[in-house]
């Protein structure tokens, strides 16, 4: 009835993976949870690599790196079950009724997703402090905003979705690295019309990345946020929700992009050293995307 697939890099799945298989066994239904590794380090392929003790668990390590979409689209096929829940391994059970949300509202047609949440406490490294920040701030959003714009608000750490759906779409595995690949998904199924129902069953996002390791990220996610934007032509209409996007927009249309990057570029030390710091702004964040995405469009505007 249910394939629970979970990709895999650098994170201790044996606690999520544990309380899913206690709460569907509760559920009595069919079931199988699928954690394909996707080149992790040994250290914790080792560690995790104990869950396929477990009846039901099928553990998988990959020896090559594939990538955020292609692994996805490797656990669809794989999956035994018409119905797959897609969740990030960074992950953390809000409560004891998980599955069983997901399961009333299965209807076989529809994408279901719980939405994400975070600790409410700040981490007490500072050099997680930023990721926390923006997961606060930014993506957990609240059920009452999410089912107002289902389209704009879904994300792939927590649906959903059943398996015919998804393997007629797919992820796209021309966007490498981190980030977005969920933004041109949500696209194509509004133009599908493929309905997603939003439900308040968030997971809780516990994989606090680095201020430098985030940074990073987050410059792979640009490179594919101007993929979308330039090539695959995805309309603004449906990117509105994208601030950065916006931002950048009047400056394409004021004819001010050089301009700011210019101020950016004198600024930018400053900016990063407050997102480095234990009291990291969004104000902040904002304006290095914003000059690392402005950046990135005038070189390749050059290439």
């Amino acid at each position: 009835m249910l394939s629970i697939l979970i990709p895999v890099f650098n994170f201790d799945i044996r606690e999520l993976v544990a309380a899913l298989r206690k709460q569907a066994i509760k559920l009595n239904i069919d079931f199988e949870i699928r954690c394909y590794d996707d080149a992790s380090n040994q250290n914790f392929s080792q560690l995790n690599k104990t869950v396929a003790s477990f009846d039901k668990v099928i553990f998988q390590r990959l020896e090559k790196n594939i990538g955020r979409s292609a692994i996805r689209n490797k656990l669809a096929a794989d999956a035994a079950f018409d119905n797959l829940l897609f969740m990030d391994c960074d992950s953390k059970l809000p409560d004891d009724d998980f599955l069983k949300k997901y399961i009333e509202k299965t209807d076989h047609q529809s994408i279901i997703y719980g939405g994400r949440s975070y600790e409410t406490q700040p981490p007490t490294d500072h050099k997680k402090y930023l990721r926390w920040k923006y997961g606060i701030g930014r993506e957990a959003i609240p059920f009452a905003i999410r089912v107002k714009n289902p389209y704009d608000s879904f994300m792939t750490n927590n649906f959903l979705v059943p398996k015919k759906t998804f393997l007629k779409i797919g992820l796209d595995e021309a966007m490498k690295g981190y980030g977005h690949e969920d933004t041109k998904f949500g696209y194509m199924l509004l133009l599908q019309h493929i309905p997603i129902i939003h439900i308040n069953n968030p997971l809780i996002h516990i994989g606090l990345e680095d201020t430098d390791e985030f940074l990073e990220k987050t410059n792979e996610g640009l490179k594919n946020l101007l993929y979308l934007y330039r090539q695959q032509h995805i309309p603004l209409s449906h990117l509105r929700s994208i601030r950065l996007l916006r931002y950048f927009n009047f400056l394409n249309r004021s004819g001010t992009r050089k301009a700011f990057l210019f101020v950016y570029q004198m600024m930018s030390a400053t900016v990063e050293k407050n997102l480095n710091s234990g009291n990291a702004k969004l104000f902040y964040f904002d304006l290095y995307r914003l000059g690392k995405f402005t950046e990135l469009s005038l070189r390749s505007n050059n290439e």
